[in-house]
């Protein structure tokens, strides 16, 4: 992991924040389109919210990289882009 995340400090470094399509900006417009679905005045709801971003989030991510862990390299660059989307560098 430590090399996942000198690949995406590189990433960053090198090439910054992407001027259209960036990762970040999507899952965005993912959170607005699901809280105008599930927005109510209660923390039940605030609850479900989060629990449904964040577990989706893990999920999706923990299943691919499930599916690369026999291809160490595609692993390790799919890990990089991942790191990389989240930094604020």
């Amino acid at each position: 992991m430590a090399a996942a995340l000198l690949n995406a400090y590189l990433l960053d470094w090198l090439f910054g924040d992407p001027r259209r399509g960036h990762p970040v900006a999507g899952f965005g417009r993912i959170a607005s389109a699901l809280e105008r679905l599930l927005w109510r005045p209660s923390r039940a709801a605030g609850a479900l919210y989060l629990a449904t971003l964040v577990g989706c989030t893990a999920l999706a991510t923990a299943a691919v990289d499930r599916v690369l862990r026999r291809r160490p390299y595609t692993r390790l660059a799919w890990r990089s882009i991942v790191v990389w989307a989240t930094l604020g560098g």
